[in-house]
């Protein structure tokens, strides 16, 4: 249970009972005699004397709040020299924190950390002041009158506690000082802090190092602009009561030598009492005092690491704070990397510096979402995100958005008067300036991988010396994060996109470089994917689609890349890679201009089998856009290949597969059945158990088609088709036949079985993220929902499905947006989430299902 802990104290009591002796005790018993009474008043549920002080519980911020104000008002209008003759002054100190703790029944008493931070809140506070944690200022903000005035205090060390921001009620009734917002007056921090956002646990971790009982130095490592250097002005801004000889901050811009930098600390250091010069007096002063030194950007110093040893030997008086992008070898300090922002805190910041800058960056559902992929795209890179918030002056989120690919160009700060901040071009500039030759060479090839990669793709290129030295120095540098784990047993390695850009702009000033290093990169991703297309419409399907997703960005640049080199060699390879991923995914309008786009420019690029495949993929994508007369001008060019090809059976067999659909699609359904003919039996004799379940599942359609169509004939050839795809483990395929199945016994009368075979359809489509095929599991299972009087979840299926048919320009859309318009006239429109088309799959499905479906008709007869 959640209590309000009041602890309270009277100043200088030690000092007064030496001074007045036993006359002080009427003072303290009239004291704590009201203490009892106005807790009792608020109904406190405990009440311990703690020598001249009292510890009050009750299970109401606000009573809490109110005895506190009692209590300062009793003392305030109390004339205590009556009680203690000669008594001066007479002061009380309160603190109020709100949170759990374990309690004694027996002893009706309290433990545990809140108990202990309402004690040191207590203690920080000085005579008159009613001092309370962030917690409990935000439980009885609303609740406080008029009168009342709450005062930010700040971010404060409470003593083994850690750290919270201190806030100070202030009552008309009783007069009391403002609490103070800094701590030692010995630092030159104030005019340089900024609260940063988000970073409040690695604030309280490095507190505990640097302020704790074994105080210890810590060394901040993180890529540039992640915001090292704000979180260390945070946490010395925080740590100034901890050192009696204040918090320093020392810049290491501009240092190019060790004697710099001794001159730069000296400089700083002139307010705290030093007036020596030279590296001997500085350590020399340094042995005598307590003090905190932040030393910013020290990779960027030669020789830091003995200097920062020497500092670091002086004794147990002196703290650095270091931040670098580079680890540095330096013993006895703690070393804390530095991450991205989390998105959430990302967003924050982004709205809070546009505010801040003038910007107007609007509000909603849908900006909130522009705003959420701009961060991402930006690496959460706090400066980064700066930056972009203040062109909110001249550009909607949105249009920053649009702009991404060029972030280089316009994340730069023209207002800046800081050279760290110039521009995130200068930041990531000072981060591969200092680099060897040859690891430059290794970021430069690194740079090319649009995805996590693993030691062995950087060992591919032959540019590269030593792959594992080269990964350890970049990693050192905070140029390479190590992302994930795989399996445990292979370490993959990534770039933030910001520093992969600027790379990547790098190299292309030096071409043949860059022509070696690209030519070694796409030969990498070739003969690592080029053999996944066999695994297509098999039992390892959907891990080889789970792959071809995460290369797809790399498949895509190495394309434009080959078509820049004008070197084609793979072309084919990939071409099909990708237009078979955005097919098997049902994105068929977005691989047919993939196909247009790709196709002409790799003719006679020398591998006739792979270019061969992708005329025929793209004629089977154009069938499906039931763009018939496109498609089959496409089929004539593939049948001039087919001689050229290692399989010439198999690829005359496809041609005349596709020649039929489109006979079938065009209500000619003898022809359809010669075409299907012919090519079964040219599966057959190349022992094709894929084309020949494809041709079965064809002759099913065309069997169930027409006004004298065979639905028996065709629930044969479905089945039999089913069962092949079964054995041979192409799931893309048993989804297409269970959908066809569940429409013909939808159609015969059996909803029970059509409903079962839809849904098991619909589960293969979404492990696969096939959206074409998704959208029509939803329109079928919204017939069979509308067949069973189910209205409103036949409505909600139809919506979802118009939605999905929508964002893949599916020709089915409109037979979709009729049916919904027609269910919608029996039970009006659900209101559907806002942005519908734009969610992603899983969240239109649980919208759809969110209606029960009623128990549906038992199963019919066939």
């Amino acid at each position: 249970m959640i209590h309000a802990f009041v602890f309270s104290d009277i100043v200088g009591s030690s000092e007064k009972w030496g001074r007045y002796r036993d006359s002080f005790a009427p003072t303290v018993s009239k004291h704590l005699d009201d203490c009892s009474r106005l807790s009792a008043q608020q109904r406190a549920v405990s009440l311990k004397l703690l020598g001249d002080g009292a510890m009050a519980v009750f299970t109401s911020p606000v009573n809490a709040i109110s005895y506190a104000i009692d209590l300062q008002r009793s003392v305030a209008s109390t004339d205590w020299s009556k009680l203690t003759p000669g008594l001066d002054e007479f002061r009380v100190r309160v603190g109020i924190h709100c949170g759990q703790s374990i309690e004694f029944a027996a002893e009706r008493d309290f433990y545990g950390p809140a108990v202990n931070k309402a004690g040191r809140l207590c203690s920080s506070g000085d005579g008159g002041q009613i001092l309370m944690s962030d917690v409990t200022q935000a439980l009885v903000r609303s609740d406080l009158g008029s009168e009342m005035q709450l005062i930010d205090g700040g971010r404060k060390t409470l003593r083994g506690v850690g750290t919270d921001r201190v806030w100070q009620l202030i009552h008309p009734d009783f007069n009391s000082p403002r609490v103070s917002r800094s701590g030692s007056s010995f630092t030159n921090i104030n005019q340089r802090r900024s609260h940063v956002i988000g970073r409040d646990r690695e604030v309280a971790r490095i507190l505990r190092s640097v302020t704790g009982e074994e105080r210890s130095s810590v060394l901040l490592v993180g890529p540039g602009g992640v915001g090292k250097t704000a979180l260390a002005i945070e946490v010395a801004s925080a740590s100034h009561r901890s050192f009696s000889d204040g918090v320093w901050f020392v810049s290491c811009e501009g240092v190019q030598s060790k004697q710099d930098a001794i001159d730069e600390i000296c400089r700083t250091l002139r307010p705290a009492g030093f007036s020596g010069s030279g590296e001997e007096d500085l350590l020399g002063f340094l042995k005598s005092v307590a003090l905190m030194l932040v030393i910013d950007g020290a990779d960027r110093l030669m020789s830091a690491e003995e200097l920062l040893e020497d500092v670091l030997s002086t004794g147990p008086g002196i703290c650095l704070l270091i931040t670098s992008r580079s680890r540095l070898n330096i013993s006895r300090v703690e070393v804390l990397e530095v991450e991205p922002m989390s998105l959430d805190d990302a967003v924050e910041l982004f709205f809070q510096r546009a505010r801040t800058a003038g910007g107007q960056p609007g509000t909603g559902a849908e900006m909130l979402s522009t705003v959420r992929q701009l961060c991402e795209q930006l690496d959460r890179l706090p400066l980064a995100i700066e930056l972009a918030a203040s062109r909110t002056i001249d550009f909607t989120p949105a249009e920053l958005l649009e702009r991404i690919e060029d972030r280089l160009s316009w994340l730069t700060s023209e207002k800046s008067t800081d050279a760290r901040e110039a521009s995130l071009r200068a930041t990531l500039s000072w981060s591969i300036e200092d680099l060897s030759p040859s690891n430059r060479v290794a970021l430069f090839a690194c740079s090319l991988f649009r995805r996590p990669f693993t030691a062995e793709d950087v060992e591919s290129f032959d540019d590269i010396g030593d792959a594992m030295a080269a990964i350890s120095a970049l990693r050192r540098r905070s140029l390479l994060a190590r992302s994930v784990v795989r399996d445990s047993t292979e370490s993959m390695y990534s770039l933030l996109d910001t520093t992969a850009d600027y790379t990547r702009e790098l190299l292309s000033s030096q071409r043949q470089l860059r022509d070696r290093l690209e030519k070694a990169w796409i030969t990498r991703i070739a003969r690592s994917l080029g053999p996944l297309l066999a695994d297509l419409r098999t039992s390892r399907e959907a891990e080889s689609l789970d792959t071809f997703g995460t290369n797809a960005e790399d498949v895509v640049a190495a394309l434009d890349a080959m078509s820049r080199m004008h070197d084609h060699e793979f072309g084919p390879t990939l071409a099909l890679i990708r237009a078979r991923f955005l097919n098997m995914q049902g994105r068929f309008a977005e691989a047919a201009d993939f196909l247009e786009s790709h196709v002409p420019r790799l003719s006679g690029s020398g591998d006739d089998d792979a270019y061969c495949d992708l005329i025929l993929l793209w004629c089977a994508v154009l069938i499906d856009l039931r763009m018939l007369d496109e498609a089959k001008a496409v089929l004539d060019s593939a049948e001039q290949l087919v001689d050229q090809t290692d399989k010439p059976l198999i690829v005359g067999a496809r041609i005349h597969n596709l020649k039929g659909l489109i006979a079938y699609h065009q209500g000619d359904y003898e022809g359809a059945r010669r075409q299907l003919q012919t090519a079964a039996a040219g599966f057959a004799r190349g022992q094709d158990e894929i084309g020949t379940s494809t041709v079965t599942h064809n002759f099913g359609l065309v069997e169930y088609s027409g006004s004298d169509g065979d639905r028996d004939r065709a629930l044969e050839c479905w089945l039999e088709a089913l069962t092949a795809r079964r054995r041979i483990g192409d799931r893309r395929g048993m989804a297409e036949t269970l959908t066809n199945l569940g429409v013909l016994e939808l159609d015969m009368g059996d909803l029970a079985l059509s409903w079962e075979h839809q849904s098991e359809a619909l589960s293969i489509e979404h492990s696969l993220d096939h959206q074409a095929g998704i959208a029509r599991c939803l329109f079928n299972l919204a017939e069979v929902a509308e067949q069973s009087q189910q209205l409103e979840m036949a409505a909600r299926l139809c919506k979802s499905s118009q939605a999905i048919f929508e964002a893949v320009k599916s020709p089915l859309q409109n037979a979709a947006s009729a049916y919904y318009a027609s269910l919608a006239e029996q039970v009006g429109e659900p209101e559907p989430p806002p942005h519908l088309v734009s969610l992603p799959i899983i969240e239109i499905l649980q919208w759809a299902m969110e209606a029960r479906l009623a128990s549906l008709p038992p199963q019919g007869t066939r």
